[in-house]
């Protein structure tokens, strides 16, 4: 079976459907970049990726560029990182259970396009006075 062809409005060109530019996933903007956690209450970064289709969303933490979570799997010793997704979802949450101030930094929202796309997320974790 033919792909099916679509004719650009824009460009005038034709173009296959999977060669649209809506048909790529992209970040959805709406959500908090800079987020700041309590030493020993769960830290939650959200990415939101529409049109994700079958790529993977993974989650880096910059400063020693470790590879946390691909999809909902952990690929940290670290127990205390974890990925939430619900299926069907637009929305993968990367928690810290327990975060510690040395968990400050930024951390990577990936997904697997050819280049792959990135957004930067800032965590701040911070001791409460007493």
């Amino acid at each position: 079976m033919e792909p099916e062809l679509v004719l650009n409005i824009i460009s005038g060109e034709v173009q296959s459907y999977w060669e649209q530019p809506f048909a790529q996933p992209y970040f959805d903007n709406s959500t908090k970049r800079e987020v700041t956690a309590t030493v020993g209450q769960s830290a939650l970064l959200h990415c939101r990726v529409r049109n994700l289709g079958d790529r993977a969303v993974s989650w880096i933490r910059k400063r020693d560029l470790h590879i946390l979570t691909v999809g909902i799997l952990t690929y940290t010793n670290d127990q205390r990182f974890q990925s939430l997704h619900t299926e069907g979802s637009d929305e993968w949450t990367l928690r810290i259970t327990s975060p510690q101030p040395r968990d400050s930094g930024t951390y990577e929202c990936q997904v697997s396009t050819e280049p792959k796309i990135s957004q930067a997320f800032r965590l701040n974790v911070v001791v409460p006075p007493f």
